[in-house]
């Protein structure tokens, strides 16, 4: 089966709120293309075997996002669209 992030593809943007100070954060990109200078370049399921997180399993997309107010740092789970939700 298909997967796809619909903020990776353009389709949604972020809208979680920061965990410390919950003001609106800012999407920084996929987790594994911060892992490295080649992160960006890899295949995404090669990354998702090899990061530590059961993304792959629960078909989701991990983006690092950023507080628009308070600046941390903090991980985001986005749920990838299935082939049968995309077609």
């Amino acid at each position: 089966m298909t997967s796809l992030c619909p903020v990776c593809n353009g389709l949604e943007n972020i809208t979680k709120t920061c965990p410390q100070c919950r003001a609106a954060s800012e999407d920084l990109g996929r987790m594994s293309d911060w892992f490295g200078p080649y992160s960006p370049y890899r295949e995404i399921d090669d990354l998702k075997m090899t990061n530590g997180c059961l993304d792959r399993t629960n078909h989701t997309c991990i983006h690092m996002c950023q507080c628009t107010v308070c600046g941390l740092n903090f991980l985001c789970e986005i749920e990838e669209w299935q082939s049968h939700e995309f077609r």
